[in-house]
């Protein structure tokens, strides 16, 4: 066989086993983000830590939908930035938060729906405010990037009157 040949079925061997192995690291990151999960999650805490409202509102689509524990809902991220920012600088600031995500289930390959634990120490709370509960995420890849699409937290329901 011409040597020239020998070296351009080399290239092509080489060439296909980099497509095989690329397409094979995709293929797993694609079928358990939840690594990638878990490390937004990572970064949505270091956010609130630091006071940082405009990281946290990074972390969410342009237009995700938060049902935040009292209730109120923002449409967008610049209404969670904002409501992000009123609560850290508010009964929220100097607060330290812990997310726990607990499980994640797979609608399409570009969608997840999960849930988690959070719990709240510090800030400035009033009497009998929440300060741990539970949450609900989905998680939506956008150009090639997860994100949160929406989020629902709930806080325990009060104890029942005496």
């Amino acid at each position: 066989m011409d040597r020239g040949i020998r070296r351009s079925a080399r290239g092509l061997a080489v060439a296909a086993a980099l497509v095989v192995a690329v397409t094979a690291m995709q293929t797993h990151a694609q079928g358990n983000p939840e690594a990638e999960f878990k490390k937004i999650a990572d970064q949505f805490a270091a956010a609130w830590n630091k006071g940082d409202a405009t990281a946290i509102a990074a972390l969410h689509a342009e237009d995700a939908v938060r049902l935040n524990g009292d209730g109120t809902v923002a449409s967008g991220r610049a209404a969670i930035a904002k409501g992000m920012t009123e609560a850290l600088g508010g009964m929220w600031k100097d607060s330290r938060l812990t997310i726990t995500p607990n499980q994640y289930k797979r609608v399409t390959d570009d969608v997840y729906v999960g849930e988690g634990t959070y719990r709240i120490s510090g800030g400035t709370p009033p009497a009998g405010a929440p300060t741990s509960g539970s949450y609900m995420n989905t998680m939506a890849r956008r150009g090639g990037r997860w994100m949160i699409a929406g989020s629902a937290v709930f806080s325990p329901p009060p104890p029942p009157a005496k």
